[in-house]
């Protein structure tokens, strides 16, 4: 089960990580290379990614739906996730079940949709 929130706390860190943060160096942040924005055809495979997690490189033109699954996401599927700003909590298929149901319900509570008078227009 992968539980999936968007958010934009990632490329904060990322950009803080590029500045060689002490604080984010004593979490044990680094910084990866680049391995590009390439989309595969729907469904082809990709096992050179240089980070697990994957982080970047050729990546499924589809993202994932948000929310909670109860399957691994593929790989090239998480990369696309992850272009669009999307963060993904794992958990290792052990994990106690309570646990799980606690990450789930963190999933569901923190990701309330709500409308913003200042956003502005995409077009």
């Amino acid at each position: 089960m992968v539980v999936v929130l968007p958010v934009g706390l990632v490329a904060v860190l990322l950009q803080r990580d590029r500045t060689r943060s002490p604080a984010l160096r004593a979490l044990g942040a680094r910084t990866l290379p680049d391995q590009g924005r390439q989309h595969l055809k729907a469904g082809q495979p990709f096992t050179a990614y240089n980070s697990t997690p994957s982080t970047s490189g050729p990546h499924d033109p589809h993202p994932a739906p948000c929310g909670v699954s109860s399957q691994p996401i593929p790989n090239p599927v998480q990369v696309h996730d992850l272009e669009h700003g999307v963060v993904m909590v794992q958990y290792r298929p052990d994990l106690d079940a309570g646990q799980v149901r606690a990450l789930e319900t963190l999933a569901r509570a923190r990701s309330p949709p709500c409308p913003r008078r200042a956003l502005p227009r995409i077009a």
